[in-house]
Order: C-alpha cells, then sequence, then structure tokens
C-alpha cells in the first residue's frame, strides 16, 4: 500500500531523515520507534507532504512525493500528528466534521462510527475541543483521522503526556482498529506499547533507519530491550 524509498529531509541545513525506505502492506500494522529526535515526526511529516523532503513516496502504487500538503489526504492518507493540533475554539464535532473535508460531506454514519469508537466524544460533542482532557483530545485527533475513510492511518507519539491508564484505553483502540482490518503506520517512543500492537517495526536512530524485522524478534532483542526498554 505505502512504499517509502530514500526518504530525505533537511531543517536548515541539518539532517533530520537520511535516505529512510519503509514499506506498509494493506492491513499491516507497523511501527516506527526511536527516541525523542530520531526523526519519527519527520518522517510521518515528509509522508503527508508537510516538509520539503527528497525521495520517491507511492501510495497504492501512485507516486505522491511530489504533491502538496493539501492533496495528500485525497489518497487515503489520514495523519493524526503529535500535540493532537485540534482547532480548540471550535467544538468536538465541527473537529471532526473537518477530518472528512476532501469529501463532499460528512454523513452521519461517519459521525456515528467514531462514536461508537469513542463514546466519550459522543458525551462531548458540543463541547470546545480545547477544554477537553488530554485523553480526550487524543481521542478527538484521532477520530477526526478516521472521519476521512483513510486508507492508512498514521499515529504519531499518541501516547505522548497521557496517565497510564489512559495510553492503555487508546492502545486498546489501536489494536482494536488494526484486528478490524486498519492499515496503521504507528510512530512512537512508547516502545512497549509500540511493539505489542504492531506486527513489524523499523527502528529510527539519529535519521536513518537501522534496524528492521517483525515485532517479536525486536521485543527479544537485547540491543532494542537495552536501548529503549532500559533492560
Amino acid at each position: 500500500m505505502l512504499r517509502v524509498s530514500d526518504l530525505s529531509v533537511d531543517y536548515s541545513g541539518a539532517v533530520a531523515l537520511s535516505e529512510a525506505s519503509l514499506e506498509v502492506n494493506d492491513g499491516e500494522v507497523v511501527g516506527v520507534i526511536g527516541n525523542n529526535g530520531a526523526g519519527k515526526t519527520t518522517l510521518l511529516k515528509a509522508i503527508s507532504g508537510t516538509v520539503a523532503r527528497r525521495g520517491e513516496i507511492e501510495m497504492d502504487n501512485k507516486v505522491i512525493s511530489g504533491l502538496p500538503a493539501h492533496e495528500i489526504p485525497a489518497h487515503g492518507i489520514g495523519h493524526v500528528p503529535e500535540g493532537r493540533r485540534l482547532f480548540p475554539y471550535l467544538s468536538v464535532e465541527d473537529n471532526l466534521a473537518l477530518g472528512a473535508y476532501s469529501q463532499t460531506q460528512a454523513h452521519s454514519d461517519d459521525f456515528e462510527r467514531v462514536y461508537a469508537l469513542f463514546p466519550r466524544l459522543k458525551e462531548r460533542r458540543r463541547q470546545q475541543a480545547g477544554t477537553l482532557s488530554g485523553g480526550e483530545q487524543q481521542m478527538a485527533a484521532i477520530a477526526r483521522a478516521l472521519m476521512l475513510r483513510p486508507k492508512l492511518l498514521m499515529l504519531d507519539e499518541p501516547s505522548l503526556g497521557l496517565a497510564p491508564v489512559i495510553v492503555d484505553q487508546i492502545y486498546n483502540t489501536i489494536a482494536q482498529l488494526g484486528k478490524s482490518g486498519f492499515t496503521i503506520l504507528l510512530a512512537e517512543q512508547n516502545v512497549a506499547e509500540c511493539l505489542e500492537v504492531s506486527s513489524r517495526a523499523y527502528v529510527l536512530q539519529t535519521g536513518s533507519i537501522i534496524r528492521s524485522g517483525p515485532s517479536q524478534e525486536l521485543q527479544k532483542s537485547d540491543a532494542i530491550r537495552q536501548a529503549f526498554l532500559g533492560i
């Protein structure tokens, strides 16, 4: 479904991502793990077209790397950014409706689908998004991306800044989406959670992919356990 080849990004001459290549197949949950500053956010932004990049990106065998950012969602890529990036003064429901902007309109069944996944959002649908708790905002950010009916859902640090009990809720939802057939690219510092829900993963370090493989194998790797899990 997604193929990234030799993707590179520089910020003011500093290399943030260096010739990264990866693939995500239909129905897979694929992780990208790495410490803060490894290049995970840059990778997802490059795929979404929100930063200048070199290299090639294909989605469903169509090259999209030359497209501007506002055209990328129409190719079926939904991006949940780090920090959620909701519109704080709009209602939850208005934020969700904006997620469906590349469609003609948001349909009632789209709202019901995401409200079934996140019942709390239905309770808060008239509330300003900026007044939600951190966990509720993360739910709203994921729900907004799902309103696009994406072929590929990209999640950037969905556990960032959340209490452990909320992280468990978010990851239960990600696991549920994966089991229902969603294709997901998941970038995380929370290595244990990421490897638990993904089938394969790539390891990013200082902008370069240094290792990849089945998540179960990476969980058992002494190098990964020492570098990321503190074991």
